[in-house]
């Protein structure tokens, strides 16, 4: 039988008018949890605008597990703040969400996980952060003048970089094969990653840093340093190295055509060798290996043939 949970109501009114719903001192405790709601929301001729506060603490996220919906396995803590207006397009306000020693699914390894949001007038910034033991640290940050309506996925992808005032996005001893995990597949991949992406008006760099990279058809763990300058909007200058451990060395220059607009999924995915306007590739064999050598020389000549076309 599954455990009971107790929810209490602890006053609060609601009111219904034709044209909006009032919702006063609305609280709700039970379950380790508290919610506070104090909000108007429009209906008919005003359906879409809305003002309120919310305010949601759970102390422990385990003795939620009997809510319809709620992960077998929750655990950790949560806490979540907003204080949001909508008038037509127009969303101005803030949100702040913790969470510490979440766990979400059997097997998982608690992390902790934050998220701040500040909306105005033509200007949206966003943060989020997350950690954990197993997992690492990553985290993201963007300060950009966003679309006419904030949920239009399409305009999203016609922003131009030059709406970016900021973005920037770090990771820390990221492990790919719990990363994987995360999503619920099998991992295919290990080995640890850092690296860093800075954007900015003037400027635009990632670095990448991975150890003991075990992937599928690579003979040995590869050790990877990759650089990319991204200061020109149109192309993007590529200084990587790469050492596959005892067997061989490479490094790789090139400069690659790049989409316009930086949110534009499909331009990226359509990103492909004849994008590549140059590249160098020096390959030095360490051990002696038949097979690795052929390979080798196929990827220099197609790199090769591409640039002859």
């Amino acid at each position: 039988c599954a455990p009971r949970v107790r929810i209490a109501g602890q006053g609060g009114v609601v009111t219904v008018a034709d044209d909006r719903t009032i919702v006063r001192g609305v609280r709700v405790r039970g379950a380790g949890a508290s919610l506070a709601v104090d909000a108007i929301a429009g209906r008919g001729p005003r359906a879409g605008q809305l003002a309120g506060q919310l305010e949601l603490i759970a102390s422990d996220l385990a003795r939620l597990r009997a809510v319809p919906g709620a992960p077998p396995h929750l655990a950790g803590a949560l806490a979540v703040r907003a204080d949001l207006r909508r008038r037509g397009r127009t969303v101005d306000g803030t949100l702040y969400a913790s969470a510490t020693d979440l766990v979400v699914a059997v097997g998982a390894q608690p992390v902790d996980v934050a998220v701040s949001a500040r909306a105005r007038p033509g200007r949206l910034e966003v943060a989020v952060s997350a950690s954990g033991a197993a997992l690492g640290v990553v985290g993201a940050a963007i300060d950009v003048a966003p679309p006419g309506r904030i949920d239009d996925v399409g305009a999203w992808t016609r922003i131009e970089r030059a709406a970016i005032a900021r973005l920037e996005l770090h990771g820390r001893r990221l492990d790919l094969a719990r990363l994987v995990q995360l999503t619920g597949q099998a991992p295919s991949v290990e080995g640890t990653i850092d690296g860093t992406l800075a954007l900015d008006h003037e400027q635009a760099k990632v670095e990448l840093h991975g150890r003991a990279l075990i992937v599928a058809g690579a003979p040995a763990p590869l050790d990877l340093d990759l650089t990319l300058d991204l200061t020109d909007l149109a192309t993007v200058r590529v200084s990587a190295s790469a050492y596959l451990r005892e067997l061989a060395r490479a490094t790789v220059t090139a400069t690659v055509g790049l989409p316009r607009r930086p949110f534009d999924l499909a331009a990226w995915r359509a990103t492909d060798r004849r994008s590549i306007q140059g590249a160098e590739v020096a390959i030095a064999a360490v051990v002696a290996d038949r097979d690795l050598e052929l390979a080798l020389d196929l990827a220099v000549q197609a790199i090769g043939d591409h640039r002859d076309r």
